[in-house]
C-alpha cells in the first residue's frame, strides 16, 4: 500500500475570504484521495477552525505578531524553513503571492518540490518577482493574472493558469423565491444589481459607483446591493496614521515660525 502524498499549505491570514474559501474548496474535494493535507497558518480563527473541523492537521505559523505588525522578514524566514525542514513533506503550497515570496526566497534550501497561488494583479518589485520566480511552479488565478506578472518578469514556462475552487454543491442556481427581495423591501419592478465580494476599493466598488451614475437615466428601476465584508481597515489605519504625522508636522513647523517671529520682535 502506497503512502499517502504529504503536502503543506501556507497561510497567510486567519480569514476566510476568497483565497481561502478556494482552497478549501479544494480540500473538500480531495478528501476521499491519497492526498494528506497540513496547514501551516495564523493560529486565529475562523480559518483556524474551518481546517479543524475538516481533519486538517495545523501548525501554527505567523509573519505578524500579536499586535499585528509584520514580524522581521529573516526571523520569519528561519522559523519557516525550520518547520518545514521538521517533516517529510512531498509538496509545499502557498496560497498567496506574498507568502508564495517568503517559501521562493527558502526553496533552494529544501528538499522537496514549491508551489504558490498568484490570486493578485499588483506591481511588484524586481526582489519580488526573483523570489516568486525560485518556485517551481506558480498558478495563476486567470490568465489575466498569468499574463499581467509575466509582464513584469515572471517566467512563463513556471505559470499555469488554474481557476479558484468552488464548491458547485453549495453555489448553484436555485429556484427563485425573492427571499432576498422581501428582505430589502424591493419590488418585483425593481431591477436589482447585486456585488458579492469584499468591500474596499481595490475590489473595484468605485468603478461601479460611476456606472450607477451613468445608468441612472437608462435604468432607473435599478437598485444595488452589496454582499461582502469591509477589508480596509488597515490601508484607514495608516491613512489616518499618515495624515496624523502630516498635522503634527505642520504644527511644529508653525511653532517654529511663531517663535522666531517673537525673538525678531
Amino acid at each position: 500500500m502506497s503512502r499517502a502524498t504529504r503536502i503543506a499549505l501556507l497561510f497567510e491570514f486567519g480569514s476566510l475570504n476568497g483565497g481561502e474559501h478556494s482552497m478549501l474548496a479544494v480540500i473538500d474535494h480531495t478528501q476521499k484521495t491519497d492526498m494528506d493535507f497540513v496547514a501551516l497558518a495564523p493560529d486565529t480563527d475562523p480559518l483556524w477552525g474551518a481546517l479543524q473541523s475538516r481533519g486538517i492537521s495545523t501548525i501554527a505559523f505567523n509573519v505578524r505578531s500579536a499586535d499585528g505588525q509584520r514580524r522581521p522578514r529573516e526571523e520569519v524566514l528561519a522559523e519557516l524553513r525550520n518547520l518545514l525542514l521538521a517533516s517529510p513533506w512531498d509538496l509545499v503550497h502557498a496560497n498567496s503571492l506574498s507568502m508564495g515570496r517568503l517559501l521562493g526566497h527558502i526553496a533552494s534550501d529544501l528538499p522537496m518540490p514549491t508551489t504558490a497561488h498568484l490570486r493578485d494583479i499588483l506591481k511588484l518589485s524586481k526582489a519580488a518577482i526573483s523570489d516568486l520566480n525560485r518556485n517551481h511552479e506558480l498558478v495563476a488565478v486567470s490568465n489575466a493574472t498569468r499574463e499581467f506578472h509575466i509582464a513584469q518578469g515572471l517566467n512563463p514556462e513556471r505559470v499555469v493558469t488554474l481557476y479558484n475552487g468552488v464548491d458547485c454543491q453549495r453555489f448553484q442556481p436555485r429556484t427563485r423565491d425573492d427571499v432576498l427581495r422581501r428582505e430589502l423591501k424591493l419590488s418585483s419592478d425593481d431591477f436589482m444589481i447585486l456585488n458579492v465580494g469584499q468591500i474596499g476599493l481595490r475590489k473595484g466598488q468605485n468603478v461601479l459607483a460611476e456606472a450607477a451614475v451613468q445608468l441612472e437615466k437608462q435604468l432607473p428601476q435599478a437598485k444595488y446591493v452589496l454582499a461582502g465584508q469591509r477589508c480596509s481597515g488597515k490601508q484607514e489605519r495608516k491613512k489616518k496614521k499618515k495624515e496624523k504625522s502630516r498635522k503634527k508636522k505642520n504644527k511644529k513647523e508653525k511653532e517654529k515660525i511663531n517663535n522666531k517671529t517673537t525673538t525678531e520682535e
